[in-house]
C-alpha cells in the first residue's frame, strides 16, 4: 500500500492543481500542502515550483537528489 504523502505527491504532479488534488483526494488544500512540505523535509527537496500562479514539478531537484549516492 502506498503511504498518503507519496498518493498526494503523485496526484499533484499529475493535476498541477491543489484544488483539483484536493477533491480527487477528498481533502482540504490546507492537507495537500502539508502532505508536500512533509515529503519535501523528508526528502530535502523541493518538489514543485510556482510560477505565476502555474505550478510545475521541479523535476531537476528530484533527479539529482535521488541519484546523488555521495551525499
Amino acid at each position: 500500500m502506498i503511504d498518503y504523502h507519496y498518493q498526494t505527491f503523485l496526484v499533484l504532479a499529475d493535476c498541477l492543481d491543489y484544488a483539483n488534488t484536493a477533491q480527487e483526494l477528498c481533502l482540504s488544500k490546507p492537507a495537500i500542502t502539508q502532505h508536500i512540505q512533509y515529503l519535501e523535509t523528508d526528502l530535502e527537496v523541493k518538489l514543485f515550483q510556482n510560477q505565476g500562479g502555474n505550478l510545475a514539478l521541479k523535476k531537476r531537484s528530484i533527479t539529482e537528489k535521488s541519484f546523488d549516492c555521495h551525499q
